[in-house]
C-alpha cells in the first residue's frame, strides 16, 4: 500500500490526456468536448484548491482563457447539480445510492477478477463508457495495471467515491462474481463496444448528412470510409 500512496494517481492527467486524443482540440467543438469530458471528474473533487489548480492545467491545455474555463464550469455544476455532478443535499458521500448501470456491474466483474483486464483494456478504453462510476473504476484499474500492482486491496484504496467503493467492496464480499464470470465479462465487453460503435456512427452519420447538404466532397469521402469502418467494426462485434 505505500507504493500507491507515494506514488499517487494523476486520474485528472489521465482524463485530459484521453480527452484529447478522442478530440481535436485545435477547433471550438473539440475544447468545449474536452471540457465536457473532464468536468465532471473535477466536480467531484473536495478541495476547492485542487479544483481551481486542474482548472487552470485545463486552460492552459486548451490555450484558452482561465475565467473563460472558469465560468463554463460553474455553469456546468449549476445546471447538472443533483445529477452527473455530485449528490443532492440530504446525501452524504457514504449513503449516495449509486445507479448499477450495466457498464458499472461490469466493470465491477472486472474488478472481481482483476486478471481479466489486459484482455478487457485491449477491446475497450475509457470512451467507450458513459457511466461516470464505470469510467472511475476503468481508470483506476488502468493506473494499477500500468503500476503492474493489480490487487483488490489497492484497488479500493484508490477508489475515491466514498459511496462507489462501499459498493464495490459490497459485491466482492457478495460473490456475485464467483460464477460464469466470463460469460458476464465476455457479453459486457460486445454489449459496451457495440453501443459505443453505434453512437459513433450515428455522430458520423449527422455530419455525413450535413456535409452532404453542403456540398463537401472532401468532406464526404472522408465520412464515407470513416461509416464504412464502423460498419464493420459493428458486424465483428455482432458475429462474434
Amino acid at each position: 500500500m505505500n507504493k500507491l500512496l507515494k506514488y499517487p494517481i494523476n486520474t485528472f492527467e489521465y482524463i485530459v490526456e484521453r480527452a484529447i486524443e478522442i478530440h481535436d482540440v485545435k477547433a471550438p467543438e473539440g475544447k468545449k468536448a474536452v471540457f465536457q469530458f473532464v468536468a465532471p471528474y473535477v466536480s467531484s473533487l473536495e478541495s476547492a484548491i485542487t479544483r481551481e489548480s486542474y482548472l487552470e492545467q485545463l486552460a492552459e491545455a486548451l490555450q484558452v482563457r482561465l475565467d473563460a474555463v472558469l465560468v463554463d464550469f460553474s455553469n456546468a455544476v449549476e445546471k447538472k447539480k443533483g445529477s452527473i455532478f455530485g449528490s443532492t443535499e440530504n446525501e452524504t458521500e457514504e449513503n449516495r445510492n449509486i445507479s448499477l448501470s450495466q457498464e458499472l456491474y461490469f466493470m465491477i466483474s472486472v474488478a472481481a477478477h482483476l486478471s481479466v483486464f489486459a484482455k478487457v483494456r485491449n477491446d475497450l478504453s475509457l470512451e467507450d463508457f458513459d457511466d461516470k462510476n464505470a469510467r472511475a473504476l476503468f481508470i483506476v484499474i488502468e493506473d494499477l495495471y500500468r503500476r503492474d500492482i493489480l490487487k483488490i486491496d489497492y484497488l479500493l484504496e484508490r477508489i475515491e467515491d466514498e459511496a462507489l467503493k462501499n459498493l464495490v467492496n459490497e459485491k466482492l464480499l457478495a460473490g456475485e462474481f464467483d460464477v460464469n464470470y466470463n460469460s458476464i465479462i465476455e457479453d459486457g465487453v460486445k454489449s459496451i463496444k457495440r453501443k459505443s460503435l453505434e453512437k459513433k456512427r450515428k455522430t458520423v452519420e449527422a455530419e455525413l448528412n450535413k456535409a452532404e447538404l453542403e456540398g463537401n466532397l472532401m468532406d464526404v469521402k472522408q465520412l464515407l470510409s470513416e461509416k464504412m469502418y464502423l460498419d464493420e467494426e459493428l458486424n465483428k462485434v455482432k458475429v462474434q
